[in-house]
């Protein structure tokens, strides 16, 4: 049997990527800690932006290019450290779909409408 690695070289960079967009994020952590652990303190940082709309927004752009360029380990990683512990927050679910484009905002609804399930 033959498996298929799958490279996703937007996650491997995702600390580079996200401070590129959003260069007020800084984490205590480095790339070699992973993805989650960033994304974990990334959504502490959204959580606490949401009302600097510059920041915000930028978050935004970070997540739907995440989503957009990222594969399934960007997407997984976000979905679990940020869509999935913000979905029952109404004022940033709220706050957050606008600013959402394409297939970050088609995740985070399928997101949002299966945990609420």
């Amino acid at each position: 049997m033959q498996f298929q690695v799958i490279n996703d070289r937007y996650y491997e960079n995702l600390l580079h990527n996200l401070t590129t967009i959003v260069p007020e994020f800084i984490s205590v952590f480095d790339s070699d800690d992973g993805g989650y652990l960033i994304l974990g303190e990334f959504r502490r940082f959204l959580v606490k932006n949401m009302t600097h709309s510059k920041i915000f927004s930028n978050c935004c752009n970070f997540l739907n290019e995440a989503i957009e360029k990222g594969g399934y380990k960007t997407k997984d990683a976000i979905s679990c450290q940020i869509f999935s512990l913000i979905h029952k927050d109404e004022i940033l679910v709220n706050r957050i779909k606008p600013n959402l484009k394409g297939s970050s905002l088609k995740l985070f609804l399928d997101y949002v409408n299966k945990l609420n399930e």
